[in-house]
């Protein structure tokens, strides 16, 4: 039983080592131009154009962020400077109801002499 094992093992090493040889084989011909390299060039227009279309979404990602950070930051400035008007207004009002309510009264700050 031991030996069919073995067997076995020493065989399945045999295979991988035929493959290897065979593959290495197989590349130095290639390099030497004597066998013809297979292409798939269906597979690499296809490839091509994965890659592209990943440049292209990074770029439109990219894109998008830029304008919705500018765009944002456009409308930040454009309402702040609304609630100052609106701030200084009710400012405005608040003094202008004190000055009514107390304009006969003197009022004195404690500290200052």
């Amino acid at each position: 039983m031991a030996e069919g094992k073995a067997g076995g093992a020493a065989g399945l090493f045999a295979k991988q080592v035929q493959k290897k040889f065979s593959r290495a084989q197989e590349k130095v011909l290639q390099k030497l131009g004597k066998t013809v390299e297979t292409k798939d060039e269906r597979f690499e227009q296809n490839a091509a154009n994965f890659y592209q279309q990943q440049n292209n979404d990074l770029l439109w990602e990219d894109y998008e962020e830029k304008l919705a950070d500018q765009a944002v930051r456009t409308m930040e400035n454009y309402v702040a400077q609304f609630s100052e008007i609106k701030l200084n207004h009710n400012l405005y009002e608040v003094m202008s109801k004190l000055e009514k309510q107390h304009s006969n009264k003197v009022f004195v700050v404690k500290g200052l002499s």
